[in-house]
């Protein structure tokens, strides 16, 4: 610099005094301005994560609810049955008990009728009011529930038959009427077992639907 002009050597200086005032002007309003918004963009981001992981969970723990309905009616029959065998009961006996078991199975159905056919449309209402998902995948949130309501009449419907023989007046305690209740019992746990893992598939599908979305509309400015 100490063979330029000293025009140019005053001009060299100035520009060199502005670039060290801008650079930290600069850096002090991109901080401002951009960091904040990363941030913000970041946190939100998050929040939205962590609401679909909570819908996520909450289907889990319902299904597990209902799991646990239905294995409560399951149990229930089976342990009516057993209990006759080994209390020896006389045919009065057996329709008496076959009152209480009657009026315990009918409770337990209300409840679980009550509790069985709304709450997973409560979620996808949810999930379209708060905007957790983008369109096509609420379309598939949608025909997952449907899957999954038929799958629960399913289950329900695999409980009947069992139900109705133990309630009828053609339940007895000799070999015959026990025979044919082993066969419908364990009928009914094979369609129970199956139609739980299929739930299962359902439930993980449902999850990983809602963890791995990329849909955060209030980046595109909706």
């Amino acid at each position: 610099m100490e063979d330029l002009p000293m025009e140019q050597k005053a001009t060299s200086w100035v520009q060199t005094g502005l670039t060290a005032l801008l650079i930290p002007l600069l850096l002090a309003l991109v901080s401002s301005y951009c960091i904040p918004r990363i941030v913000e963009k970041s946190n939100r981001r998050e929040l939205s994560r962590t609401e679909r992981l909570k819908k996520a969970f909450v289907f889990g723990e319902r299904n597990k609810e209902m799991n646990s309905r239905l294995n409560a009616m399951k149990t229930r029959m089976h342990t009516f049955n057993a209990q006759n065998v080994r209390g020896r009961f006389s045919i009065a006996q057996v329709r008496e008990t076959q009152r209480l078991f009657q009026q315990q199975h009918t409770s337990d159905y209300l409840d679980l009728d009550k509790n069985a056919w709304w709450w997973y449309w409560d979620l996808e209402r949810e999930a379209q009011v708060f905007d957790l998902l983008s369109p096509e995948e609420l379309k598939v949130f949608h025909d997952l529930l449907l899957k999954y309501g038929n799958n629960m009449s399913q289950s329900v419907g695999a409980i009947s038959p069992s139900w109705e023989f133990l309630s009828s007046a053609d339940y007895r305690l000799d070999k015959a009427s026990q025979e044919h209740f082993a066969a419908l019992y364990a009928e009914m746990i094979k369609k129970m077992d199956t139609l739980a893992t299929e739930r299962y598939e359902l439930i993980k599908s449902i999850t990983k639907l809602f963890a791995q979305t990329q849909h955060f509309p209030f980046e595109s400015g909706n």
